[in-house]
């Protein structure tokens, strides 16, 4: 037969569950052929013996045959099977003299020669060679065991092979520290023996490394830290009036973590506000636990809520403590019971004309100057209040439509004398709607 075919080797991929892998060239005996397996990860190689682990068919087939691994040892698909053909180096072949010509055999004969060569080729492909263009006196060296341990093989000035130092096996780095504004220092030490290179660093005391160009964070899409940041005496601040945006990825919150948080820009009036429609909410304790809510002002200012438009102003609580005046410049709607445990009192207006208006407040003090027509404006349905009236020389005093009061009591106070009057207001408008009454002369 002839050698057409220059296959020493196939490779498959096991599966945990494929037992019987083929070969496609010839082998003379069983043992012309080396199964390994491989962890496909890692590249480490295992022989794997004959009988144990695998049987082999097809000897002496042309066209080959297969490797069947055994029971237990079947190819995972973590691994690589690979059959490699290795013939023998032996001539078996005897030729008697003054016999016929055995053709066969010695084809055969001829047909293993020829497998040596490819399974010499397979390996010489494999080798590390010089190019056919370049030279080197000599690749063989005479270094003993003992003198190349802890060496390596390189080339010297000349280009020829040599063992030298150079292997490392370990490297360390330590530092210490330099006195303020010393030099910093570095220096390298290998020991050939054992293959072991150290750094040595000095650094100067209070030294925080190279200053950074911004580029590097410029450059860089999606900057990430490995630890802590650690700004010192320094500020994050932005250019051109762009904002600081600290947006935490879906439900994650921003904390800060911190006994005072400021916020303004030095004297400028400063704003807490949501990014949309949402409301705005302050709790204590994440909303979990009783706490207090503490809003001062730094020095006698004042302290304003102010609705936008016709918007108003919500207390939902069981019990509203005020430690101090409450000023309010607006109506003011009480769904339940006011207690007060201090003093509650009012503003006083003076109104020296006799027409109050009860848009300004509850009471009023009036001096009279001359006769007057007792006239309330801007009433508000359920408003009560007092008036110190002083008439200031037997005046005449009359009441508009919309005052109930008796004659006799009007009678009473156009006389000289300071006078207590009480008025309510049942209605908003109409006739008779303030009613009013009055003590008897005071003074």
């Amino acid at each position: 037969m002839t050698v057409s075919s220059t296959n020493t080797s196939k490779s498959y991929t096991g599966d945990g569950s494929t037992t019987e892998f083929a070969y496609d060239f010839k082998i003379f005996d069983d043992d012309d052929i080396v199964v390994i397996i491989k962890t496909t990860a890692t590249g480490a190689e295992a022989v794997k013996t004959k009988t144990t682990h695998y049987a082999v068919s097809g000897v002496g087939a042309t066209s080959g045959g297969n490797v069947t691994f055994t029971s237990g040892n079947v190819p995972t698909s973590a691994q690589t099977i690979l059959l490699i053909r290795s013939t023998a180096l032996s001539q078996l072949t005897d030729y008697t003299p003054n016999d016929p010509f055995p053709a066969a055999t010695h084809e055969d004969a001829l047909d293993k020669l020829t497998l040596v060569t490819q399974d010499i080729q397979a390996e010489l492909n494999r080798a590390i060679k010089l190019s056919r263009s370049n030279s080197m006196t000599s690749t063989e060296f005479a270094t003993t065991p003992t003198n190349r341990a802890n060496q390596i093989l390189g080339f010297d000035g000349s280009g020829e092979l040599t063992v030298t130092e150079g292997k490392v096996d370990s490297v360390t780095i330590s530092a210490s520290a330099v006195s303020v504004g010393g030099s910093p220092t570095a220096t390298v030490s290998y020991t050939a023996s054992s293959g072991a290179l150290a750094f040595a660093l000095g650094l100067p005391t209070g030294a925080t490394g190279a200053t950074g160009s911004s580029a590097d964070l410029a450059g860089d899409a999606s900057p990430q830290l490995g630890g802590n940041l650690d700004l010192v005496t320094h500020n994050i601040i932005t250019t051109s009036n762009r904002s600081i945006n600290l947006i935490p990825n879906g439900t994650g919150d921003v904390n800060l973590s911190a006994d005072t948080v400021k916020i303004g820009d030095a004297d400028a009036n400063a704003t807490i506000t949501t990014n949309g429609t949402g409301d705005l909410i302050l709790n204590t304790n994440s909303g979990t636990n009783s706490g207090t809510i503490t809003i001062a002002d730094g020095a006698n200012g004042l302290i304003s809520i102010a609705p936008n438009g016709s918007g108003t102003f919500q207390i939902t609580a069981n019990t509203i403590d005020f430690d101090g005046d409450l000023d309010v410049s607006g109506d003011a709607v009480v769904g339940d019971d006011i207690t007060v445990a201090g003093r509650a009192s009012g503003h006083v207006t003076t109104d020296d004309d006799g027409s109050f208006d009860l848009a300004v407040g509850n009471d009023f003090k009036c001096t009279t100057a001359g006769g007057l027509t007792l006239t309330f404006t801007n009433p508000l349905a359920g408003q009560s209040g007092n008036i110190m009236f002083i008439n200031g020389g037997n005046h005449a005093i009359a009441a508009h439509a919309s005052v109930a009061v008796s004659t006799a009591t009007l009678t009473a106070i156009s006389a000289t004398g300071t006078y207590h009057l009480a008025y309510y207001c049942s209605a908003a408008s109409g006739n008779n709607t303030i009613l009013v009454s009055a003590s008897a002369a005071l003074t």
